[in-house]
């Protein structure tokens, strides 16, 4: 990737190397051109290492070159990054070899020239691009605090104000394209299904400014997994994954994907190194509990989901419960279940209409007892049958885990509903009732309509259908 003429986004930076600014939702600062032709030559190579050597070649070719100049630079680097974001590590030293950039780079378009190819500098033009870059920042700030739908809004309405300032930042568009993403998961009310084509109707027009790009990929492929597409969905993230290997987010989303039907050990170091490169982000922790649930390292799972829930990630409340379950702590699972449940009270309403009932059915969630899992199975089927709700809250899972099978396929219908992918996920357990699931005789019809038997036939099947 040449962009060493081309504004970037670096992590929650961005970086114009033609005026030597970087920017951060903190404020910006200039560096010297030495410095800023590191960073971009670490910039086109991110995610390998860089030797010395190459720098001193390349970067230092016409001037006296020394280890301690780049060092210098280096330092002065990291400085500046530290300076617009403490919380993130931007470049990493490689022992007696060289340096390599960690944070994910995004191309957002190319420097505008005049007709003699100098940079266009109209005040007006600048200042459009300048205050575009800033609502990007914003937005994805936004992004990264997905339980408030009203922040989720916002984010959506800053990301538009800076297509409209200008139309050719890829970086508006596939930030946009999450936003929806996020959406179709978070907000209570919508169309769940036309959010998630709008966010991968925003990720192609990302790819047609920037036809390299790697995360929007992921996006046209979450529509495609949705709708039954699962094998070019598979396909598309891998691709992406190849482009942009240091993404926390295609890295989840491919490990969700291979998890989703049921192949989970080729999914945990996709998953393991999402955690990896994005610690903090609770999404990620649950994730990756699930994984290791389903492959049978119940104590692991049990200490990702805690730290999931700890971040305030209220959608570990079930991984949590599930944990516990699978150990045959089942009073405890149901603590769990009803602890992270308030938040979900809050976030579905009035679609609870008798509060104590509910109560008592989480309660009960995870109980051995066969007619609480009857009366459960009935309640979430009522709950879930509502126009664009997608069954894939915790409630639904737990069904999958505790709930009598057949409930499991009447909930699902006869046809793949948006976001039945969540629940896939974790039907691949190690309880009982996810065997039965399994072996049920209509899971194969289902697992075909699905679109996950193609993908079988290409990846392999699942040792638990063996």
């Amino acid at each position: 990737m040449d962009i060493s003429n081309h504004n970037f986004s670096l992590g929650a930076l961005c970086v114009d190397p033609v005026s030597g600014r970087l920017i951060s939702a903190s404020g910006m600062v200039k560096i010297e051109p030495l410095v800023m032709n590191v960073l971009t030559f670490l910039a086109a190579r991110h995610g390998k290492i860089v030797l010395r050597d190459e720098f001193l070649t390349h970067i230092w070719k016409d001037f006296e070159a020394s280890d301690e100049s780049l060092t210098r630079a280096i330092s002065v680097l990291r400085k500046v990054l530290r300076r617009l974001d403490p919380e993130t590590v931007y470049i990493e030293t490689v022992s007696k070899r060289g340096y390599r950039l960690a944070a994910s780079v995004v191309q957002l378009r190319p420097v505008e020239t005049q007709e003699d190819g100098q940079p266009l500098s109209a005040d007006a033009n600048e200042d459009a691009f300048k205050k575009a870059i800033e609502l990007v920042l914003q937005g994805r700030s936004l992004n990264e605090r997905p339980f408030h739908a009203d922040v989720l809004e916002i984010a959506a309405s800053l990301l538009s104000e800076a297509i409209s300032l200008d139309p050719q930042n890829a970086d508006a568009h596939s930030e946009l394209a999450h936003t929806y993403s996020l959406m179709s998961t978070y907000v209570r009310e919508g169309d769940k299904a036309a959010l998630i084509r709008n966010a991968a109707q925003c990720a192609e027009r990302a790819m047609a400014i920037s036809p390299g790009l790697g995360f929007p990929l992921t996006l046209i492929a979450l529509e495609q997994f949705t709708f039954g597409n699962i094998l070019d969905a598979i396909a598309m993230t891998e691709e992406a994954y190849r482009r942009d290997p240091q993404n926390a987010e295609i890295a989840l989303r491919l490990g969700y994907f291979f998890a989703a039907i049921g192949l989970t050990q080729r999914a945990m170091p996709y998953v393991e190194k999402a955690v990896s490169l994005a610690p903090i982000q609770g999404r990620n922790l649950q994730i990756l509990a699930t994984v290791k649930l389903a492959n049978g390292d119940l104590e692991e799972a049990d200490i990702m989901a805690k730290r999931a829930c700890d971040m305030q990630h209220h959608f570990a409340c079930e991984t949590f419960a599930a944990s516990a379950f699978a150990m045959g702590k089942y009073e405890l699972a149901g603590q769990r279940l009803l602890q992270g449940s308030r938040y979900l009270t809050e976030f579905l309403g009035d679609k609870f209409d008798d509060p104590a009932v509910w109560e008592k059915i989480v309660a009960d969630a995870y109980s051995p007892v066969q007619s609480t899992r009857e009366a459960l199975g009935k309640w979430i089927k009522k709950l879930l049958f509502v126009p664009g709700t997608f069954p894939s809250i915790p409630l639904a899972q737990a069904i999958v885990r505790s709930g009598p099978a057949s409930a499991f396929f009447e909930i699902m219908g006869n046809a793949p509903p948006p976001g039945t992918h969540g629940t896939l996920l974790c039907i691949w357990g190690q309880t009982q009732n996810c065997v039965e699931i399994r072996t049920h005789p209509e899971f194969m019809l289902f697992a075909e309509r699905m679109g996950m038997t193609a993908a079988w036939e290409k990846y392999g099947y699942p040792d638990r259908l063996n």
